[in-house]
């Protein structure tokens, strides 16, 4: 595939999915909209698709002889986009905090860069040779994760000794995973749709239709 044709699919995929990372970070039901939920959205949207632009562009030899990515360049490339997105994370969050505050944030921020950035593309990494149901369902579980390590921030100690919460948390887990839900899934299609090395033939021109 030309530098130009694989430039266009990445663009495609890359601003739906900047828009779609943005809209769906606004709508989490547990905390009043604000515009540093679209910028941590954008973050995340841009730092998996980087993982995926890395790792075709170092595989290229490999895809041009229908050959899967590395073990390697998959994790590699899978923990430069953890990097990324949790270097964005902690830049887009609060300032001013004391240290043991900044500290539980930063190891916040990496566990949720990892679940996102690490999971998605190991997943993604699968996609020659899984089914597509397995995709979808691992699409799904990974948002769901990472909304059980983003809820706690919402509550204190104090909440976990009412037993109104263990009957509440459950609930709120799953209105706040839909969203994230949303964003994953559509990513996929995104995917689906314009990863230059989606399938073998599209990367090799026999195919600009998504694989089935």
């Amino acid at each position: 595939m030309s530098a130009a044709a694989r430039a266009a699919g990445y663009t495609k995929m890359g601003i739906c999915s900047l828009l779609v990372g943005m809209a769906t970070s606004l709508v989490y039901p547990i905390a009043i909209p604000d515009p540093i939920f679209m910028v941590r959205g954008s973050i995340l949207a841009l730092s998996l698709m980087f993982g995926v632009v890395l790792t075709n562009e170092l595989s290229r030899a490999r895809l041009d002889l229908r050959q899967q990515p590395a073990p390697l360049v998959k994790d590699v490339s899978s923990l430069a986009a953890s990097f990324a997105c949790w270097a964005g994370l902690v830049v887009s969050g609060p300032g001013h905090l004391n240290w043991t505050i900044q500290r539980n944030l930063f190891l916040h921020e990496a566990a949720l860069a990892l679940i996102w950035c690490f999971g998605v593309g190991y997943l993604y990494g699968k996609r020659f040779n899984t089914t597509r149901t397995r995709m979808i369902l691992g699409f799904v579980l990974i948002p769901i994760i990472a909304t059980l390590v983003r809820l706690p921030r919402y509550f204190g100690p104090y909440d976990l000794t009412q037993p109104s919460f263990y009957f509440i948390a459950p609930f709120l887990a799953f209105l706040t995973s839909l969203p994230a839900i949303a964003f994953a899934l559509a990513w996929l299609d995104f995917a689906r749709r314009w990863d230059p090395a989606w399938s073998f033939d599209r990367w090799n021109g026999k195919s600009g239709l998504p694989s089935q």
